[in-house]
């Protein structure tokens, strides 16, 4: 009996931490209309957030309409009626994006009733900078340019917002003997060769 609690307290322990806050809940009530929006307030550029709107007939049958943005969904609600509409918001820009979010009530020749509007935010992040492409750009074909036996060569890094720098190595190697070393940079490598007469046979990114 011990050994079973024990196991279902730690079964309700990990469902407390596995469960996340997805998103963001805003309430609008009006006279015959209630209106609750979720939608997750965070988002990278290039994301498409989902704003889930569930509207409910309070009293009698009602008809309208929701708006998100430029986005509209008709509804015909009869009375203790819920329906739930699914909208998409496209996150082009970094920085604070604000939606408009319109429920309005209309009667039989599509007048408004009643109508409220609130402003939903979500902030968009921008892209992550990170690695993306790395290439030699040059480096010495012979070791003994200079009698120093120096291995070098120059590597080109591009990152994924298009911007780039250079990495340059200078490394004493055994040039009379023929021989080869790989050079980690964490997201690439550089592998070189060269022969037992000082020429460098190979210099690429792997």
């Amino acid at each position: 009996m011990k050994k079973l609690l024990s196991y279902a307290l730690v079964l309700m322990m990990v469902l407390a931490f596995a469960v996340p806050v997805l998103a963001t809940t805003a309430d609008v009530s009006m006279k015959n209309l209630s209106m609750t929006v979720n939608y997750d307030d965070t988002a990278t550029v290039g994301d498409t957030v989902t704003v889930t709107i569930t509207v409910t007939s309070k009293s009698g049958q009602n008809t309208g309409y929701v708006v998100v943005g430029e986005e509209e969904q008709e509804f015909s609600l009869k009375n203790n009626e819920s329906e739930t509409y699914v909208f998409n918001v496209a996150c082009d820009l970094a920085g604070q994006l604000d939606v408009a979010v319109t429920l309005a009530e209309t009667n039989g020749s599509g007048k408004i009733n009643e109508s409220k509007d609130i402003t939903i935010t979500i902030t968009v992040l921008p892209k992550p900078v990170a690695f993306a492409s790395a290439a030699v750009t040059s480096f010495n074909p012979n070791l003994q340019d200079g009698n120093n036996n120096n291995l070098q060569f120059s590597v080109e890094v591009t990152l994924t917002d298009g911007s780039t720098y250079v990495v340059n190595h200078v490394e004493s190697v055994k040039g009379e003997e023929k021989g080869s070393k790989t050079f980690d940079y964490g997201d690439y490598s550089v592998y070189a060769a060269w022969n037992d007469n000082n020429w460098v046979t190979a210099c690429t990114v792997i």
